[in-house]
């Protein structure tokens, strides 16, 4: 196990960050807190590190550079655990993911086969007949005019695009589920249910 500050560590995260070190710590925004607290933790070389909302407070480019360290720090086989209310940012840098909901474990897997069980959304525009409405895993049909969009079970992707296909299809998008929509058909306990 390796434990230790690195003062070279730091100071390529100090650069990272952007972070003035000679500024008064009084002085310093949110942001800027957040990043001393950031640098110090990724200082260390350890197995494992725990980040709670790491990225509060920090512009867009310095939570790319916290990503960033995050994936330097998968490569190098190290565990980090995030919790997070900012998904996109669990999305972004997490290949496990842990749900929970007052205090208790929802589910917990892989991100890629927790979003297989979650609705893809397909939106199309089409010139002839069709229904979707006889296929069971097809939820939330919504038409206006030439124009569908509807939620559905990953298993019957294929034969929806099929029927679309066959009803003259102008436009077509296939939507595989957002972290947010997994989240919620989760915590709402209804898996494939969106």
């Amino acid at each position: 196990m390796r434990w230790g500050f690195t003062p070279q560590r730091r100071d390529d995260l100090i650069a990272r960050f952007d972070l003035n070190p000679r500024t008064k710590v009084s002085a310093y925004s949110k942001g800027n807190r957040q990043k001393v607290a950031l640098i110090a933790a990724l200082a260390c070389d350890v197995d494992g590190y725990l980040f709670d909302e790491p990225t509060d407070g920090l512009d867009p480019l310095m939570a790319e550079a916290f990503r960033e360290c995050v994936r330097d720090l998968h490569k190098k086989g190290r565990t980090v655990l995030l919790s997070s209310h900012v998904l996109a940012e669990v999305d972004a840098v997490c290949d496990q993911v842990t749900i929970i909901r007052s205090g208790k474990v929802v589910e917990s897997g892989s991100l890629a086969v927790l979003k297989k069980v979650a609705l893809h959304t397909i939106s199309a525009t089409v010139s002839g007949n069709f229904t979707l409405d006889d296929l069971p895993g097809v939820h939330n049909i919504r038409t206006s005019g030439n124009d569908v969009t509807a939620s559905v079970d990953t298993d019957v992707v294929p034969q929806v695009l099929s029927r679309l296909v066959t009803a003259g299809t102008t436009s077509l998008e296939v939507r595989p589920p957002s972290l947010e929509e997994l989240f919620l058909t989760y915590y709402n306990g209804k898996p494939g249910a969106l």
